[in-house]
């Protein structure tokens, strides 16, 4: 193993803001080490329609933030995070994975498969359990000022 300890982030970050950086700036303070695994412009499709920003634009954009260490993908087309907790624990014995505040056992498909196992560790409600942003709320704002400027 590299690390003793990692932790690990997950999600669409379509686009990112304030909010998510939070999220990462918690979620490192739980190991030395962060990893922040993007979600694919597929998922983002299948979650919300379509999707803002490339993969690769927003790897690059996160992977320049101070406190992240490394951006991975995975295949996500079960919905799931697991493929990404797998690759983590490739490089380290133990695999927090931080959720923000939005989500819990019941709605984490990633607890079905890890909740069991001693290697991966779950924190909830990393950055706040008040969801002060949303990459759908800053989007649903832009296409409704565009559609007044338009007068649509």
């Amino acid at each position: 193993m590299f690390f003793k300890k990692v932790s690990l982030v997950t999600g669409g970050f379509d686009p990112i803001h304030s909010g998510h950086i939070s999220y990462f700036k918690r979620a490192k303070d739980l190991s030395n080490y962060l990893v922040v695994g993007i979600n694919t412009e597929e998922w983002l499709t299948r979650k919300k329609g379509q999707y803002f920003q490339s993969w690769k634009e927003r790897a690059e954009i996160i992977r320049h933030l101070d406190m992240v260490d490394a951006v991975i993908s995975w295949e996500d087309d079960d919905d799931s995070a697991c493929g990404a907790v797998a690759k983590c624990l490739d490089i380290a014995e133990t695999v927090v994975f931080a959720n923000g505040g939005d989500r819990g056992k019941d709605n984490t498909p990633e607890y079905d498969k890890y909740g069991t196992d001693p290697r991966v560790e779950f924190v909830w409600a990393v950055g706040g359990d008040d969801k002060l942003n949303s990459s759908s709320w800053i989007l649903h704002g832009y296409f409704e000022r565009q559609k007044k400027l338009l007068g649509i």
